[in-house]
């Protein structure tokens, strides 16, 4: 399907929030988070989708996608479609429950922004964008193909591991590095903008704020994973261990 929204009809990144979670009740500790959010984008609609609501609209306004969708074997996996069909039919904002803004972002003179979660002169062993924020006009083909490769090859991760690839940040990743000659108008942030290592003290957030550069951090929290499984235990044993170094390694936490 072509492009359903001309760029002679374009008019910027709408100042919406989107976000997902399970029913309306955000857990606790989560609130300073989504605060954060809303406090550095102040003029923005905000939006939360529930697990029905999602599954309310994509079967109603995708007919043709709902039965892979709803045929995913992980809750995580329709969470991570449908945050990409949030961008395809309303554009605006989308991040994690568990992201947190350090400082307003200006979104002007870009179609997509994504952030990167790894980059090799960052000390990473490859450049890699993530899945857990990034903001969109709508229609931007980006999402258009998300939407085709998980229609047209449904995937089917047998554990928590497989979901970065499958549905994830590795998935998009894939996508977006496919494309990335013909996609027009993508802002790629460095991962010191959205990702810098995580805050282990409580003097981090203050030099992340005032280092200039960082717009906000992502927790990882990860309350999708699958934890302390044979699976889990194995994997993150060997990382731990410093096993596989250079190699894939485990992907982030990443909640809805």
């Amino acid at each position: 399907m072509g492009d359903r929204w001309p760029r002679a009809q374009r008019m910027g990144i709408p100042k919406i929030i989107h976000q997902t979670w399970k029913d309306e009740r955000i857990p606790a500790r989560l609130h300073h988070a989504v605060q954060s959010v809303r406090t550095y984008h102040k003029d923005w609609d905000y939006r939360l989708w529930t697990d029905a609501a999602m599954d309310t609209y994509v079967r109603e306004n995708h007919p043709d996608f709902f039965p892979v969708y709803s045929g995913f074997t992980m809750p995580i996996m329709r969470a991570d479609s449908f945050r990409y069909l949030m961008m395809l039919d309303f554009g605006g904002l989308y991040c994690d429950l568990d992201y947190i803004f350090l400082r307003p972002y200006d979104y002007a003179g870009c179609q997509v922004m994504l952030a990167s979660e790894r980059n090799i002169d960052y000390g990473d062993w490859r450049d890699a964008v993530c899945n857990f924020v990034f903001a969109s006009e709508p229609g931007h083909p980006l999402w258009r193909d998300c939407i085709d490769s998980l229609r047209e090859n449904p995937p089917s991760p047998k554990t928590y591991a497989e979901v970065t690839s499958s549905t994830g940040p590795g998935f998009l990743n894939r996508i977006y590095q496919a494309g990335a000659d013909r996609y027009q108008g993508v802002r790629v942030e460095r991962r010191i903008a959205f990702n810098p290592r995580r805050t282990r003290r409580r003097t981090e957030a203050t030099e992340l704020l005032n280092n200039g550069m960082t717009y906000g951090y992502h927790l990882g929290s990860g309350s999708w994973k699958e934890r302390f499984t044979l699976d889990y235990l194995r994997l993150k044993g060997a990382r731990l261990l410093g096993k596989g170094a250079g190699k894939q390694p485990l992907a982030n936490g990443k909640p809805r």
